[in-house]
């Protein structure tokens, strides 16, 4: 099954390390191993169930210390059991990575040192599908 999630963390190339919610329509999901009040274990949404929800935005939250915010819009979902992938149209900006062991704040905030470069890991469309390609076995078709 392949829910948004999965999607988020693997065009991001991160592990899924740290505790995520999103909010997607009036539902708001968590994995459902955690207690956290008034969610729905997000292991159980598929993008399939979003789309025939009518839901194209999504507000999804990732390492709940660091608060990694993303607003994802669904442009365009395939119907009648056409659906054979995902893939992201538009982006922008760098993907912090996983644990943010590339950032060295200072005690006043500032990041004096990045040993990874930005470039390394600047938003990069041909990587991204990719990756996500590799998700089309798990396309949930309802």
């Amino acid at each position: 099954m392949l829910g948004p999630h999965l999607a988020i963390q693997t065009s991001s190339g991160w592990d899924d390390d740290h505790l995520h919610v999103f909010c997607a329509g009036p539902f708001r999901f968590a994995p459902g191993y955690v207690e956290l009040d008034d969610t729905v274990p997000s292991e159980l949404v598929t993008m399939t169930d979003l789309a025939a929800l009518g839901i194209r935005e999504l507000a999804y939250r990732y390492d709940l210390g660091d608060c990694w915010d993303h607003e994802i819009v669904i442009e365009k979902v395939a119907t009648g059991g056409d659906a054979t992938g995902i893939e992201c149209i538009a982006g922008a900006g760098t993907t912090p990575a996983e644990d943010g062991q590339d950032w060295y704040d200072d005690d006043d905030g500032r990041i004096p040192h990045n040993p990874i470069p930005a470039e390394a890991r600047v938003y990069n469309l041909g990587r991204i599908n990719r990756a996500l390609s590799s998700l089309v076995g798990i396309i949930d078709d309802g």
